[in-house]
């Protein structure tokens, strides 16, 4: 993740106005980036005095062995309501991102997208998740 961290410094040193990162990282990174986001929500506040929140992920379309992540400062965020669940401590704040794994076998390729809506609600039902992106 030093490599993370390096463009994280590169970018918000050379910007001005820090209100959107956008970062593109390897995929076999993803775990790494996950066990990390504390630190790297942290390095972003140290930069900015902002809280940013990551906000959009998903496989690049550039390069599929990529992901991007977006993230966007607290007060920016109009995607979803941060009311509940959002919290300026940065160790807090890192904790409320969980990754799930979904297996969507035995579906018609025609009801995936059904099967996937009913997931999402039950996981928001029953855990308060909003979903930011998936691969």
């Amino acid at each position: 993740m030093d490599e993370v961290r390096n463009t994280i410094t590169q970018v918000l040193n050379d910007t001005a106005n820090h209100e959107i990162l956008v970062l593109n990282i390897p995929m076999d990174s993803f775990a790494a980036f996950c066990a990390d986001l504390q630190a790297l929500l942290t390095l972003i506040h140290s930069k900015t005095t902002k809280v940013f929140v990551p906000i959009s992920l998903t496989q690049s379309p550039i390069a599929a062995d990529k992901f991007i992540i977006v993230f966007r400062t607290s007060e920016n965020v109009q995607a979803f309501s941060l009311d509940g669940w959002f919290t300026e401590n940065i160790a807090s704040l890192a904790k409320k991102f969980v990754t799930k794994t979904l297996k969507l076998e035995n579906f018609q390729p025609s009801t995936y997208n059904i099967r996937l809506t009913q997931i999402l609600r039950q996981f928001n039902a029953s855990e308060s998740l909003n979903l930011i992106g998936g691969f």
